[in-house]
């Protein structure tokens, strides 16, 4: 039972394989991973035609994971990562000017994406300061400015620019911890999440990824003047403040 496999598609309406970038391809698949999790099981089986339609297989010893996902991403009960991946999957949509919907086996649909298609609501969005860590693993030019993308555990993949002078800055952390700085904006959504609208890198700073063994190591090789006895420095500064007037 557990080798048999479940088909899910993904369809993005009026795009074909001939008319969808391949780049935009991928910022969709990112944000599917991030909504649906499971990505060690889930497996790109094949593209349709017509409407651009993406199928994935599963098997079926994780479908009660799955279902639960789905069920969570319905109710708005999922975990934050997955409700800001489905929120940005939409924003796409409307960016692209069309809609979309998963669909799960025997062609059932699960999941719409209105997209551009939904009756535009006012939406509460808030400009300010922002701070993002993350694993930066996306650098390209773009115009006068340099595309930016960071993978989060808070927000899944955010999408952003910043100058050619800290984008080239940047191409020394590619694939690495970085905590971003700058300016952007978020928009709250109907279901009470937040996502990042836009965001505008100003500077960047490395985030170290050392363990306890190799920060306990780095803090020895330090050559500080360690008392013998830190518990007994310790209590001696104690009494001396207490007796302190």
């Amino acid at each position: 039972m557990s080798n048999e496999q479940l088909r899910y598609t993904f369809r993005i309406n009026d795009k074909t394989p001939e008319t969808m970038p391949f780049g935009r391809l991928l910022d969709y698949y990112v944000q599917l991973k991030d909504m649906l999790g499971l990505e060690d099981h889930l497996h790109l089986v094949a593209i349709g035609e017509g409407s651009h339609a993406n199928a994935f297989s599963m098997d079926c010893a994780h479908e009660t994971e799955l279902t639960e996902r789905l069920s969570g991403l319905q109710s708005g009960q999922a975990p934050k990562k997955a409700l800001t991946a489905r929120n940005r999957i939409n924003e796409m949509l409307s960016e692209d000017s069309t809609s979309g919907c998963l669909s799960g086996p025997g062609n059932a649909q699960v999941m719409t994406f209105p997209g551009s298609h939904k009756p535009s609501k006012a939406a509460l969005s808030l400009r300010d300061t922002m701070s993002l860590t993350g694993e930066l693993y996306y650098l390209a030019a773009s115009g006068n400015n340099v595309a930016v993308r960071l993978r989060t555990e808070s927000h899944g993949a955010v999408f952003g620019t910043t100058s050619k002078d800290v984008g080239h800055a940047l191409r020394s952390v590619l694939f690495e911890q970085v905590k971003l700085d700058g300016h952007g904006e978020w928009l709250r959504h109907e279901d009470g999440t937040w996502s990042v609208e836009s965001f505008t890198v100003a500077s960047f700073t490395p985030v170290g990824s050392a363990n306890l063994r190799e920060t306990v190591d780095h803090i020895r090789n330090m050559d500080l003047d360690w008392p013998s006895d830190p518990l007994a420095r310790l209590r001696e500064m104690e009494e001396k403040n207490g007796q302190a007037h």
